[in-house]
């Protein structure tokens, strides 16, 4: 599936025209025309960087999807960056609850400690090591 077939997708998913999809799309915050929308769909040209966000969020789906036709490890990172925001208590409770959702290991058993375990290695680990496997 290429951008232009995954930008249409997207735009039908949400019920919306290239109409719709254009407004505020343009120059300086003009609407893009449907005869843009429809060259981006049909990869004849590509959107701009400051585009591509809009559209981003206006479809509710992510740069690297419309890209590349997968999400990567960056709503991983998001989410990882939202959880150190909680508080102790807060976190414990979202780790609970994940746990509850997760079929992490065959058993069904979640191992909290080896999480801790984990990000408390991972922050030992040289800065390139660290990036290496945060993706940070």
């Amino acid at each position: 599936m290429s951008f232009g077939e995954r930008l249409a997708a997207a735009r039908q998913k949400k019920k919306m025209t290239q109409t719709e999809l254009g407004k505020g799309l343009g120059t300086d915050g003009a609407d893009a025309g449907k005869q843009v929308i429809y060259g981006w769909e049909k990869n004849q040209h590509y959107p701009r960087v400051d585009q591509l966000m809009l559209i981003c969020k206006k479809l509710d789906v992510s740069a690297d999807f419309l890209l590349f036709g997968e999400e990567s490890s960056s709503r991983f990172l998001m989410a990882e960056a939202a959880a150190e925001k909680l508080n102790a208590d807060e976190r414990a409770a979202l780790i609970k609850r994940l746990a509850a959702e997760a079929d992490e290991h065959d058993d069904g058993v979640f191992d909290e400690s080896a999480v801790e375990r984990s990000r408390s290695n991972n922050h030992n680990q040289p800065s390139s090591r660290r990036k290496k496997i945060t993706g940070l």
